[in-house]
Order: structure tokens, then C-alpha cells, then sequence
């Protein structure tokens, strides 16, 4: 009865006020807030409030908090007996906006006073923000940020973050459920940006995330929209987000490819788990990309080693234009003074390029019955050049039978314009015989090579063609 009548009133202010809270419960010190002004205006069904405070000068400048709010016309149907209307008071149904302005704040003595979902531990600068609510309950949410020497920690497994500032505004709405179960969330940043304390600097830009969870409150699929991305910076980012954000598989796999570069008009869309998804496709341009190698896993204990293992390349310095699903997809690849990087393949795995160029197209076919898929890589129109040789070359590389998958089954055609003849031996494979790539490194002492046709065709298990079968 006391809420009805007071949110029945047409107005009810309160000027020049103190207001102390103290806080048993938590035991923090109690709160004094001067020049308080309160102005609460009703109508029919509209609600709007008004608080304007000081707070104590190690908190900050003045701020204001702000609500604008509508309720339902009729009653509750339980309350139906009391009435057709619905009441004044009853301000768990409303539907509307809050409206926080924080001028100055310093986030130290906030943190005594009120729980974040996070631990952030410093900060200072403005804040302005708008809570969306209904029934009760934030459904969306949108913050301005100018906030200098900030340091949060997400959760207790994840590593703290540092910053020397951060600036650019963010809106989220929270996973909310559907009739099915399934529930979806929203995040977007407008030119939001960032420098750490480690002098890493992200420029201001704008993105968007949108993701799906399932009933049961794992992801099911989302999309990522993006007008800049910085790898190097965003890897690091997710090393420091919780395990249970995003999997133990991601972060291993993040921290293994250790990417960097620039990635540009990004678009992404995928259903299922994000370490495997069922679906997916991805458009972006791609600046001075930059993926580790890996060597190939051990063989399984008892198994027999096979005469080379190549494993995962490595790039560095690359430019990609880039559209892939999971049928497939392609590329336009050109790299200036960058490295390839083939483990297992050569015995000096990083090769340097002055320059490469090539399209790129795969296919990806799905295997019957829960088999491996079948993927196909053809490269057209290839072009190099570095230090010792430059030529060109087209290729096709598939996986092969069940038996063996991998290292694949190799189609390549190519021709060498020039070459110096003592590096010949650095680009044998480890598939030969060590014998014979230390034979042909002392052999050959100088000359050069020019209008030299090669061509390797086969399945690379069996690679050096035609050799007789090693008896270990």
C-alpha cells in the first residue's frame, strides 16, 4: 500500500538532502552523499525519477542516475479481484530505461560499496550508461567508457588484464531464452579501443558478436562482424579470458598458431561448438598474417615411425584474401619478404621468400559413416622468388586412403627460371635418404640453373618414387 501510494503521487521532490548508507552486512564504511535532489514525477502509466548526488571527493565529481519507466495498463490476472487497473506500485512489471552519468568516478572505493561481476581491482575516468529494463530484470545494456589505468581480472582462473586506457562504447544484451530453451546474447563495441600496459594499442573500430547457447547452456552457433582485428592482440586477449568462455581446446589452440597480423572486414558465421563447428563462413582480408608451425604428433607408442612426418606450415608476412565453409573455399595469397615454414619436410624448415603469389581453392567432403574427411588443395598460378631460385608451379594435394591419410597424395608441376646449384640440397625433402641429401650438398660445389621442368606425382608415403621398401 505504501509504494501505491507513493508512485500515485504527481510529484515528489527532495532538495539539498543528506543521504548516509551504511552497509552492515558488508562492512564497508558508511557512505555520505551531500546535496541530494530527488525528483520522482507519476502519471497514468508513466514513471520517471531523478537522483542528483556528491559523493565524497576520493569517489569523484557529482553524478546522476536517471529512470524512465511505463507500467501495464491491467492487473495481474491473480490480482483481478482487486481490480481491472494495474497498481501504481507494483514496479516489478515495469518496462523502461536507466540512466547512470559518472563524470569523474574512481572505481577503488566503488568496489567496497557495491559486487561487480568481475574483480576490477583500479580505474578511473568517465562512465555514462543505459540499462534497459524489464520486469525486474536488465535485458540490454549500452556504457561509454574514458577510463585510464584500468586493471580487472574476468574470473579467478584467467589471468589479470592491465590498461592504460580505454575509450569507445559498448552494448551487450544478455543471453535471454526463446520458447525452445535456446537462448541467444549480443555484444557490440562503437569505436571502442584500447591500449595496455604492455603498449600494445588497439585503434578504435567497431564490431559485432552475436552467439546462440543451447538448452543445456553450451554454445550453439553465432556471428562475428568486424572492421578491424588485431590477432597478435586478440590471441592475447583470449589467454586471458576464463577457460569456461571459451574451452581449454581454444585457448591451446590460440596459444599454438600464436597468430599476428591484421584482419579487415571480417565476417563470420558458424553453428555449433566454435572449436568444431557443424557450419560456417568466413569472409575476410587478412594484412601480414603470421601463423606458428608445428611439428607432427609422435606416432602412437608401438606404432612405426614413417620415413617423414610433416606437420602443421607456418607463415609469416602474408596477405590473404579469404572466403572458406565447410565444404570448401578460397583464396588469393600474395607474400612480400615473408617465410614459409614447413616442419618435417625439410631439415632447415623456415624457407624465406622475396616474394609469393597464388589462388588457392579446397574442398572439403565430408566422410560417410563418422570417416575422416576427404580435402583437396589446388594451387594455381604460383609464383616465387628468394635468394636461391625463382620459378613458378601448379599443384594439386589431397589426403589419401584410410590407410594413410596424411602426408597425402601430390600432383605438382613446375618449372625453375633460375637457381643457384649449391642450394639444391637444402631443398630436398627429409623423405630422401639422409645419405643422398649429404651426398648431393658436398657434390655439388657451384653453378646456376635455368628452364628446369620438375614434376612430383604420387602418393608422398611412398615418396622417393620408385624406391625399394626399407626394411627399418
Amino acid at each position: 500500500q505504501a509504494t501505491d501510494w507513493f508512485f500515485s503521487q504527481q510529484e515528489f521532490v527532495i532538495q539539498g538532502a543528506t543521504l548516509v548508507w551504511t552497509d552492515e552486512l558488508r562492512g564497508a564504511p558508511p557512505l555520505s552523499l551531500d546535496a541530494v535532489d530527488l525528483v520522482v514525477r507519476n502519471g497514468v502509466r508513466r514513471h520517471e525519477l531523478r537522483l542528483d548526488a556528491t559523493p565524497p571527493a576520493e569517489w569523484g565529481e557529482r553524478f546522476s542516475l536517471r529512470g524512465h519507466f511505463t507500467q501495464p495498463l491491467l492487473a495481474r490476472p491473480v490480482e483481478g479481484q482487486g481490480g481491472l487497473l494495474a497498481r501504481p506500485g507494483d514496479w516489478r512489471r515495469w518496462v523502461g530505461t536507466l540512466y547512470a552519468d559518472l563524470p569523474s568516478a574512481d572505481i577503488a572505493p566503488l568496489r567496497r560499496q557495491v559486487d561487480l561481476p568481475f574483480d576490477l581491482s583500479r580505474g578511473a575516468g568517465a562512465l555514462r550508461a543505459w540499462v534497459e529494463v524489464k520486469n525486474a530484470e536488465p535485458v540490454a545494456a549500452t556504457v561509454d567508457l574514458a577510463l585510464r589505468d584500468v586493471a580487472l581480472r574476468l574470473a579467478a582462473d584467467a589471468e589479470p588484464l592491465a590498461f592504460e586506457r580505454i575509450d569507445g562504447r559498448l552494448s551487450g544484451r544478455p543471453p535471454l531464452g526463446d520458447a525452445g530453451g535456446a537462448r541467444s546474447g549480443e555484444l557490440q563495441a562503437r569505436q571502442f579501443g584500447f591500449v595496455t600496459v604492455d603498449g600494445l594499442h588497439w585503434p578504435a573500430a567497431d564490431a559485432t558478436l552475436r552467439w546462440r547457447l543451447d538448452e543445456a547452456g553450451a554454445l550453439a552457433g553465432g556471428e562475428l562482424r568486424a572492421q578491424r582485428l588485431d590477432l597478435a592482440l586478440l590471441a592475447q586477449t583470449l589467454g586471458r579470458l576464463p577457460v569456461g568462455w571459451i574451452g581449454a581446446d581454444m585457448h591451446t589452440r590460440v596459444a599454438s598458431l600464436a597468430p599476428t597480423g591484421i584482419a579487415s572486414e571480417v565476417e563470420a558465421r558458424w553453428d555449433g561448438p566454435l572449436v568444431a563447428p557443424l557450419r560456417y563462413r568466413l569472409q575476410a582480408n587478412l594484412r601480414g598474417l603470421g601463423l606458428a608451425a608445428a611439428a607432427a604428433a609422435a606416432p602412437a607408442e608401438g606404432a612405426s615411425a614413417p620415413a617423414w612426418r610433416p606437420g602443421r606450415p607456418g607463415l609469416q608476412g602474408a596477405d590473404i584474401e579469404l572466403t572458406a565453409s565447410e565444404s570448401g573455399g578460397e583464396a588469393t595469397l600474395s607474400l612480400s619478404d615473408g617465410a614459409l615454414e614447413f616442419p618435417g619436410v625439410f631439415e632447415q624448415p623456415r624457407i624465406a621468400l622475396k616474394r609469393l603469389g597464388s589462388r588457392l581453392n579446397w574442398r572439403i567432403d565430408v566422410g560417410a559413416g563418422g570417416a575422416p574427411p576427404r580435402i583437396e588443395l589446388r594451387a594455381r598460378e604460383v609464383r616465387f622468388a628468394n635468394d636461391d631460385a625463382q620459378g613458378e608451379f601448379e599443384a594439386t594435394w589431397h589426403t589419401g586412403g584410410e590407410a594413410g591419410r596424411l602426408p597425402g597424395v601430390l600432383e605438382l608441376n613446375g618449372r625453375l627460371s633460375d637457381a643457384l646449384a649449391p642450394r639444391v640440397a637444402r631443398y630436398l625433402p627429409l623423405g630422401l635418404p639422409a645419405s643422398v641429401r649429404q651426398y648431393v650438398e658436398r657434390a655439388v660445389q657451384a653453378g646456376r640453373a635455368n628452364a628446369v621442368n620438375f614434376k612430383v606425382s604420387g602418393d608422398l608415403r611412398q615418396f622417393p618414387f620408385g624406391a625399394p621398401a626399407s626394411t627399418g
